[in-house]
C-alpha cells in the first residue's frame, strides 16, 4: 500500500532537498481471498448449524450481540451525505474504525479532513438528533498534501521542500512549473513543494502501481492520505478476464508485496527494483492499519466474479448485489469492513444469498462471503423508493445476535421544484427524516434506528391481510404506470416492493 506523508508537515521541521515524490510504500502480504460458504471448504459452516453471525461458527463476521447494540454502531449516513452536511468534498470523508473497548457504546464517527484551506480535522460523530461534530487541533497549521492539490506551494526555508538557492535552480524550477514568479529574488532561501496530490506525487513515487482515491486517516495528531496501489496483468494464464478501469485485466493485486516468499512475483519484481522505498509491511503503524478500509477496487473485481460465477449456473439466476456500491462499518472487535449483501435474480420472491466482506487485518487484505444455511433462508427488504423531498440512505445488512439486521435511513434531501435564482442560493443541510429496520424477520420504521426496532415513535408496519391487501393493490397501480409510460428502474423497483408484500419474510414462532 502507499503511504503519502502527513498532510501537514512533521513538527521537527525536516530540511534538505526533498525527494521528486516524498513518501513511503509498504509491500504487504499477498493473502488470498477466503470465500466461505456451503461446500466452500473444511472450515465452512455446514448445513444445521446457526446463521451467519453467531458465535458457534468461528467464520462469521463479528456480530452484534443484539438489535440494540447494531442500532446504535451501524452507520445512517454515507461519505456523500456527510460532506453535504458539513460543506466537504466526499472523498475528505471517512468512516472512523470504533475503539476495541468501546462495546456496545460505539457510535458511528467520521473523519473530514480539511481540503481547500488550512484547518482542523473534524470529527462527526452520529446521534439521534444528527451529526455532533468536534474539532481536532492539528500538530501544524500548513496544509501541503491533499487529493486535488495542484498548485505549488513556497514556504521558508527550513521547510519540507526543494530549496529556492541560485538563479539557475530557480529558473529551472520556474520553467518546469511555469510559475515565473520564482525568479525573482524574494523567493531566494526558501523553499517549494510541489506535486502536492497524494495520487500524482504516489505515481511518480512507485510508476508501476496505480493508486487510488486516497482516504484521511489520523495519527499522532497528524494528518494522513492513504491510498491503495494495485499492480495489475493483462495475461495471466488460464484467468478469465475482468473489467478494471475501462480495461480487461487476469491479475489484479491491491499491495505492494514484499521480498518474502510467497507474495505475488510481479509486485515482488518490482519491489526489488525500487527498494529501499518499498518497505516490509511491519513498518506501517498499527493505529493506521487499523483505520484501513479494505482496497475498494480489489472488493469490486471481486463481486464482479462472484456475480459472473452465479450466472454460470444453470441451476439459479445471477446474484444481485445490495447495495450496489460498498457500505462501511466498524465491528464489535474495533476492525472496519467493506461489504455488500446478495440475493437471487429470479423473479419470484427473492431469497438472500450471502453477504459478501472483507476488512484489513495483521496478515493482510481478507476477503469472505458468509452463506445462511439453505433450510431457513432470510430475505432481504425491499429497495427504499425517494421523492421530490427524500433520497435514501445507504442500505447496510450485518449479523446482530443470531440474526440478519438490516438499517437504511430515509434522507431529507429536498430538490429544486422551479429554476434556482442567480445566484441560487445554498441547499439545505441533509439530514435523516426516517430509519427503516428489519431484524428476525420484523420490520419498523421511525425517527431513529432503536425507535425503528422498538416501535417509539412510530408504529411497527402493519402485517394483518388487509393491510397487506391495500399496499399491493397501491403497488400494483404505480407499477402498472410506471410500465405504461416506460419508466422501468420505477417499475422494477415496485415490483420488488409487490413481491415482499405478496411473500413476506419467514416469521419465527
Amino acid at each position: 500500500m502507499g503511504v503519502a506523508r502527513p498532510a501537514h508537515p512533521d513538527s521537527r521541521g525536516l530540511g534538505g532537498v526533498a525527494r521528486l515524490a516524498d513518501g513511503r510504500l509498504l509491500r504487504h502480504p499477498g493473502r488470498r481471498s477466503r470465500v466461505i460458504g456451503p461446500g466452500g471448504g473444511a472450515r465452512e459452516r455446514r448445513r444445521g448449524q446457526p446463521p451467519c453471525g453467531s458465535g458457534a461458527n468461528p467464520d462469521a463476521p463479528p456480530a452484534f450481540s443484539s438489535g440494540e447494540a447494531a442500532a446504535r454502531a451501524i452507520p445512517l449516513w454515507d461519505p456523500p451525505h456527510v460532506a453535504a452536511a458539513l460543506g466537504a468534498p466526499p472523498i475528505a470523508v471517512t468512516l472512523r474504525p470504533p475503539p476495541v473497548a468501546s462495546g456496545a457504546d460505539a457510535r458511528p464517527v467520521w473523519i473530514v479532513a480539511p481540503t481547500n484551506a488550512p484547518g482542523p480535522v473534524r470529527l462527526a460523530m452520529e446521534t439521534d438528533s444528527g451529526l455532533s461534530v468536534i474539532s481536532l487541533p492539528l500538530a501544524n497549521a500548513a496544509l501541503l498534501f491533499g487529493p486535488g492539490f495542484e498548485t505549488p506551494l513556497v514556504q521558508s526555508g527550513d521547510s519540507v521542500g526543494v530549496p529556492l538557492v541560485g538563479a539557475w535552480r530557480r529558473f529551472a524550477i520556474a520553467w518546469t512549473i511555469q510559475a515565473w514568479g520564482l525568479i525573482r529574488g524574494e523567493s531566494t532561501g526558501r523553499a517549494l513543494v510541489w506535486r502536492r496530490d497524494v495520487t500524482e506525487r504516489l505515481a511518480h513515487l512507485a510508476p508501476f502501481a496505480s493508486f487510488g482515491a486516497p482516504a484521511p486517516a489520523l495519527r499522532n495528531g497528524a494528518l494522513w492520505w492513504v491510498s491503495w496501489g494495485y499492480v495489475s496483468h493483462d495475461n495471466f494464464p488460464l484467468v478469465r478476464s475482468l473489467p478494471w478501469r475501462e480495461r480487461d485485466v487476469r491479475f489484479l493485486r491491491a499491495g505492494l508485496v514484499g521480498l518474502a516468499p510467497g507474495y505475488d512475483s510481479l509486485t515482488a519484481t518490482w519491489a526489488r527494483r525500487f527498494a529501499p522505498l518499498v518497505e516490509p509491511a511491519e513498518r506501517l503503524p498499527p493505529d493506521l492499519r487499523a483505520q484501513l478500509a479494505y482496497p475498494a477496487d480489489a472488493f469490486q473485481v471481486a463481486l464482479a466474479q462472484l456475480v459472473r460465477a452465479s450466472g454460470d449456473s444453470a441451476i439459479q439466476a445471477t446474484w444481485i448485489v445490495r447495495p450496489r456500491e460498498p457500505f462501511l462499518l466498524g465491528a464489535p472487535a474495533g476492525t472496519l469492513w467493506m461489504a455488500v449483501a446478495f440475493e437471487s435474480g429470479l423473479l419470484t420472491p427473492k431469497r438472500f444469498i450471502g453477504l459478501c466482506a472483507a476488512t484489513v487485518t495483521s496478515r493482510g487484505p481478507e476477503l469472505h462471503l458468509w452463506r445462511p444455511p439453505a433450510s431457513d433462508p432470510d430475505r432481504l427488504p425491499g429497495e427504499l423508493v425517494g421523492s421530490s423531498q427524500l433520497r435514501p440512505g445507504q442500505f447496510r445488512v450485518w449479523p446482530a445476535g443470531s440474526s440478519l439486521m438490516t438499517v437504511q435511513a430515509q434522507m431529507y434531501e429536498p430538490l429544486a421544484a422551479q429554476p434556482p435564482p442567480s445566484p441560487p442560493p445554498p441547499p439545505p443541510p441533509p439530514h435523516v427524516a426516517e430509519v427503516y429496520v428489519t431484524l428476525d424477520g420484523r420490520s419498523g420504521h421511525g425517527l431513529t434506528a432503536r425507535a425503528a426496532l422498538l416501535g417509539g415513535e412510530q408504529i411497527v408496519t402493519d402485517t394483518t391481510l388487509a393491510a397487506r391487501w391495500s399496499r399491493v393493490r397501491r403497488l400494483a397501480m404505480q407499477a402498472d404506470s410506471a410500465l405504461g409510460v416506460g419508466d422501468l428502474e420505477t417499475f422494477g423497483s415496485l415490483w420488488r416492493q409487490l413481491m415482499s408484500e405478496l411473500a413476506p419474510p419467514h416469521r419465527p414462532r
